[in-house]
Parts: C-alpha cells; sequence; structure tokens
C-alpha cells in the first residue's frame, strides 16, 4: 500500500498519461482508459480504494488499483499500468504487471480475499504477465454491438415460433439457485473452476458495477426451470446487457432479447456480452461482434491458521 511520502514519486510521473490494461464492465467497447499516478493516490486516501506501485529511484514505474466485486471475498483490478521506461520504438519493460498482480495477490490474502479478477483485450502484454502471476485465463469474451434492440412484442410471446413454454420475466431473489443452476450449464467447467465452482463463489464474483443503481433483470423460464437470465443496464446514450443461456434455449435467447429492447431507450446502440448463446442467435437479432477480451482470475489461497492440540497428541488443523 501507498502512504504520503510516496507523493515525491508520485508527482515525478513525467506528466505523461498512459493506457489502463485493466478493462471494467463500464469500459467495454470504449477508447482504452488514461489513468495518471496521482489521481489514483488520491482516490485511494479518499475512497479507501487498494492502491499499489512499482517505484525506482524517484519514478513510479506502475500502477494498480483494485475495487470490491459483489462480495468483499472478491476484487477486481481495475486500474494495470506499465509505466516503464522503454527505448523508442520497443514495448515497456515486462515484469512491471506481474509484480503489480503480486503485490495485489499478497494483499488479498491477508485480507481474506479468495479471488482477484482481471480483463484485458485479447493481446494485451498484461495477458501473458497476469499468467506468469498466477493467474488462469478463465473466459475468452467477445463483445457483440447492435444500433439497437429490437422489441417486436410478438417475440415476446410464451408461444414463440413453434417452441411453446418459454415465459419472460422479471427476476426475483428466489431464483438465485436456479440461476446459478443456469451458470453451471452455460459455462464449461474450466471456466468455472477458474472463476466460480460453488454458489457462495459464483454470488461474490459477480461483477454488478456496470448495472448502476436501477439494474432490470430478467430470467426465461421453460417448464418451471431458469433457461435463460438477462441484465440490462441502460445509460450514457447506450445501454449493455449480459445473456446467459442453455444451448438449447434458443427460443428463449430471443424471448430475452425482445424484452430487453423494451426495457431500453428507443434506438440506443447496445453493447453485449453472452455466454453459452450461439452466435446465429446473437447476428439474427442484429448484433455484430467486436472486441475480445480475456478474463483472468487468480484463487487466493487462504492462509492456515496456528495448528490445535486436541486429546491424545493428536494435531489437526484450525482452518
Amino acid at each position: 500500500m501507498i502512504g504520503p511520502g510516496d507523493l515525491i514519486a508520485l508527482v515525478t510521473f513525467d506528466g505523461q498519461v498512459y493506457a489502463n490494461q485493466a478493462v471494467t464492465r463500464e469500459r467495454l467497447g470504449r477508447e482504452p482508459e488514461a489513468a495518471h499516478a496521482l489521481t489514483a493516490a488520491l482516490t485511494h486516501w479518499l475512497r479507501r480504494r487498494h492502491v499499489w506501485l512499482v517505484v525506482e529511484g524517484r519514478r513510479i514505474q506502475g500502477i494498480a488499483t483494485a475495487r470490491v466485486l459483489a462480495g468483499p471475498e472478491a476484487w477486481e483490478i481495475d486500474t494495470l499500468v506499465n509505466a516503464g521506461e522503454a527505448p523508442a520504438g520497443e514495448a515497456r519493460p515486462a515484469g512491471i504487471v506481474q509484480a503489480l498482480l503480486e503485490q495485489a495477490e499478497a494483499e488479498a490474502r491477508r485480507s481474506g480475499v479468495r479471488s482477484l479478477l482481471l480483463r484485458v483485450p485479447t493481446g494485451a502484454p498484461a495477458d501473458a504477465e497476469a499468467v506468469r502471476a498466477g493467474f488462469t485465463r478463465a473466459l475468452r469474451e467477445r463483445l457483440w454491438r447492435a444500433d439497437a434492440l429490437r422489441s417486436d412484442p410478438a417475440e415476446g410471446r410464451a408461444d414463440l415460433e413453434g417452441v411453446t413454454g418459454f415465459t419472460v420475466r422479471e427476476a426475483r431473489a428466489a431464483d438465485e439457485h436456479g440461476r446459478f443452476l443456469l451458470y453451471c450449464q452455460a459455462l464449461p467447467v474450466e471456466a468455472r473452476s477458474a472463476l466460480a465452482m460453488t454458489l457462495e463463489e459464483w454470488r461474490v464474483t459477480r461483477e454488478d458495477h456496470w448495472l448502476g443503481r436501477h439494474p432490470r433483470e430478467l430470467v426465461a423460464e421453460h417448464e418451471g426451470q431458469i433457461v435463460g437470465a438477462a441484465r440490462i443496464a441502460s445509460g450514457g446514450g447506450r445501454a449493455q446487457l449480459d445473456l446467459l443461456a442453455t444451448a438449447e434455449a434458443g427460443g428463449a435467447v430471443r424471448a430475452l432479447l425482445a424484452a430487453a429492447g423494451r426495457l431500453c431507450t428507443p434506438g440506443e446502440p447496445v453493447l453485449a456480452l453472452a455466454m453459452g448463446v450461439a452466435q446465429t442467435e446473437l447476428l439474427e437479432a442484429g448484433f455484430e461482434p467486436e472486441a475480445e477480451y480475456v478474463l483472468l482470475c487468480r484463487r487466493v489461497a487462504r492462509p492456515v491458521k496456528e495448528p490445535l492440540t486436541v486429546s491424545a497428541g493428536i494435531v489437526v488443523s484450525g482452518g
């Protein structure tokens, strides 16, 4: 962590602005965000954010910051800057991002955090360094863009193009277990083993910041089982949504998109991440593929408590 003594290093950031390689859900589809060292430090002191630095002499070589996800046991790296000096035309020095992430992992362990998440654009230098720091590539994500969502009322019917029994409604708190089962069906086991295998892990690692204060969440049911879900956020001249569905639920995906269209501002562009949804479903709904990202996760080992000695000299772990 940093303190007032680091201000000398902070203000000798050469006045330059460096690209932030970490991409949060709010930043999907936008130009790379700039990060300034002094801004990061003030954010930490005023808002209790987590900040890590790599400093050489009186100059900052790198900065990382993190925020809490849906629960305190999971953090998301939301700033990751390599400001290392390099000769003209050459890549910035390797190892700085790895050092920052190793600092973050060490503090996460001390704080009882179980998971660190990081999203970077496909091909970003930070991807390989994160793997060297112990992160696992959990998901390769494709961002899809549409000029607007279609909201034909006929597509929201329970009977959709011969597929009967699909209903779309607002999500309720009681749907949590059903939505977790949907997550288990929609994501491959390799992704789930990296991100979340249990209901509790899934609950705390969810990315919710992008939803804002008034999120809209929908589920699609078939014969009493949740087979699709959508989360929608609208504002700032665009809508964002994520879709989750089983492979057999194409009709439910179309119904979810139709219902989501009625919740968005007419005519605004839409960005979507989709898991378990066939590309043909998105193409038919007017989406086109755009940027690609890698979502990485670091499972943080929990410290082992001091052993407890019980009867007859048997030693058991206190964890």
